[in-house]
């Protein structure tokens, strides 16, 4: 690793300056001292010197902060500042303190403040000529910028900086966040075609973040936010709460988790992080608003959710849907018509490719981005837009796009894109799709089930598996038990699902091999096993299919056939691309 590239960003915070002498001040300006190491280091970019001497030079550029404490009527007046390593002041700030108490809510302020300011000297720095070689922190914050734009080709430039700054420093856990949240981006608002990718990369990215440093709240909000997406609200709000544990003076990170409690029904509990967001971040209040406006009119507050709407200056695409809201709630139908119109052009633009869109796909697109727990406010309004009822639910990730392509029913990398009669959509991989393109690819062929399946028969009586085997398999299913016990008592619940999967995989196996006496079953004993197993992933996959794209769905309904033979047997011949 070249020692001449900064890895983090170290901070060195002198001792304070006593410019009067009484008593209190000398305790008062220790404690300070104290609290900001300690908020500081929660920031897992920034490495915290009590040091006064200069920084070693390979750590630059590095920071110093200082500061003076003087009597003042009957408290202390409080003077910080921030210099470079080139003894440039970029920042200073006065505060007030009564005698001998530590106002904790000033202090986070401060901390926030000194953190926000380094960030954005550090982002200065990168136009300024001369700086050619950012280090690990400064390419994660760039890649951060980036994702403010949100545009796939801003995630896609994002994650070019995420990648130099794992390149410096493999140990930068944020660096694996900031990668986690450009798919998650992808994944949860634009580019739907590419759900499966978008779903894993942000679920592993997170999930290594974590793993490398379990104290990076922004790895734990990250992870907070996908098993809300996913529905998977306990284990969502662990995360969240984790995060909001692990950092407490992150305003953005505590408007993340303020959004993500509106889905889930904690309306009081967001509107407080995201006052106290704004506290810790006073000078980027306007950056917040959008998020305001969201809590207002989730709350019942439409004059609110207006009037910060109003002053919104990063704005969701969903956030015009939102505004349209708010108008319907307050009767002013000209003006909801008038953001409903603003949101639909911005979803053609920015989500649909360009390509013009039903209210139904429109609004299909909010459900999709949308996971609340329970209910919304909003419902009212969507269902007033569709003239009819709507639910929350399917969360369908997947999107029509109309075209003039053949009939193709072929995978694309491991998104499957299914054409049919003008219309395409990509849904996941799965069995039940390649078990429907073998069938399709030889029209009217019967294919036995065994086949699909993918196991090899082999002489009439012979035991799916011998003794040594079934020992093994109880062994392990003891060990599991064990292992889930211990996980659910220690509240350990990131490794929960695997071991919960691979318990439920071997007992399913082992009890479809076992007889009603005990007996290991035989492979002629199998091929119901298999004729079920078979018919249940190709009628899964029809299913799947017929919520994304009806019409494909009805045919495959009404023309392929399972049992223990499955085919493929259409009225009319269809014209398929499988390849």
């Amino acid at each position: 690793m070249n020692p001449s590239i900064r890895h983090d960003v170290l901070i060195a915070v002198h001792p304070f300056e006593f410019l009067s002498n009484v008593d209190g001040i000398e305790t008062i300006g220790r404690c300070l001292q104290l609290e900001l190491i300690t908020g500081l280091s929660k920031f897992r970019q920034f490495t915290l010197s009590y040091s006064a001497g200069r920084p070693p030079d390979h750590t630059r550029p590095a920071y110093v902060v200082r500061g003076s404490v003087a009597a003042q009527n009957q408290a202390f007046k409080i003077t910080i500042q921030i210099i470079d390593e080139r003894e440039t002041l970029i920042w200073a700030h006065h505060l007030g303190m009564a005698h001998h108490i530590i106002d904790q809510q000033a202090v986070d302020a401060l901390i926030s403040s000194i953190q926000q300011q380094l960030n954005l000297d550090l982002l200065n720095r990168r136009n300024k000529v001369g700086h050619s070689s950012p280090g690990a922190y400064e390419h994660w914050l760039y890649g951060m910028h980036e994702l403010k734009r949100g545009t796939a080709e801003a995630d896609a430039a994002a994650r070019e900086h995420f990648t130099r700054s794992m390149a410096c420093d493999p140990s930068l856990s944020l660096a694996y966040s900031g990668m986690s949240l450009s798919y998650f981006n992808e994944w949860s608002c634009q580019l739907w075609e590419q759900w499966d990718l978008n779903h894993k990369g942000a679920y592993e990215w997170a999930r290594k973040a974590f793993d490398l440093d379990q104290q990076n709240g922004v790895a734990a909000l990250v992870l907070g936010r996908i098993h809300v997406y996913e529905s998977q609200y306990e284990k969502g709000e662990y995360f969240l709460r984790e995060a909001l544990r692990l950092n407490p003076t992150d305003a953005d990170n505590l408007m993340q988790i303020a959004t993500c409690f509106v889905f889930m029904g904690y309306l009081d509990e967001a509107q407080n992080l995201y006052d106290r967001g704004v506290a810790l971040n006073p000078i980027g209040a306007d950056q917040y608003y959008h998020i305001a406006s969201f809590i207002a009119l989730e709350r019942g507050d439409d004059d609110l959710a207006i009037a910060l709407g109003l002053k919104s200056t990063l704005p969701w695409v969903d956030f015009r849907a939102m505004m349209a809201a708010a108008y319907f709630f307050k009767g002013h139908v000209e003006e909801m018509h008038r953001w409903w119109k603003l949101y639909a052009e911005e979803f053609r633009l920015k989500i649909n490719k360009g390509i013009a869109a039903s209210p139904e796909e429109s609004l299909q697109w909010l459900i999709n981005i949308s996971p609340y727990r329970t209910s919304c406010r909003q419902k009212l309004f969507w269902e007033s837009i569709l003239n009819k009822s709507t639910s929350l639910q399917p969360r369908v990730f997947a999107r029509a796009i109309k075209s003039a392509e053949v009939n193709s029913f072929a995978a694309e990398g491991r998104l499957w894109k299914l054409a049919y009669q003008g219309t395409t959509v990509f849904l996941p991989e799965s069995k039940g799709l390649k078990d429907l393109a073998r069938l399709i690819a030889a029209p009217a062929q019967a294919f036995h089930c065994v086949e699909l399946l993918g196991t090899r028969m082999t002489q009439e009586g012979t035991h799916v598996f011998d003794e040594s085997a079934r020992r093994a398999y109880h062994k392990r299913i003891k060990e599991l038990r064990q292992e889930l016990s211990d996980a659910q008592e220690n509240n350990d619940i990131a490794v929960l699902p695997s071991l919960q999967e691979e318990y439920e995989t071997i007992v399913a196996h082992v009890t479809a091999a076992i007889d009603r006496k005990g007996r290991v079953r035989k492979i002629s004993d199998s091929q119901d096993k298999a004729r079920s197993a078979v018919t249940w992933r190709i009628r899964n996959a029809i299913q799947k299919i017929n919520e994304v794209h009806p019409v494909l769905g009805k045919h495959l309904s009404a023309t392929v056939r399972t049992g223990f033979y499955c085919s493929y047997v259409p009225d009319t011949p269809q014209h398929w691309s499988t390849v």
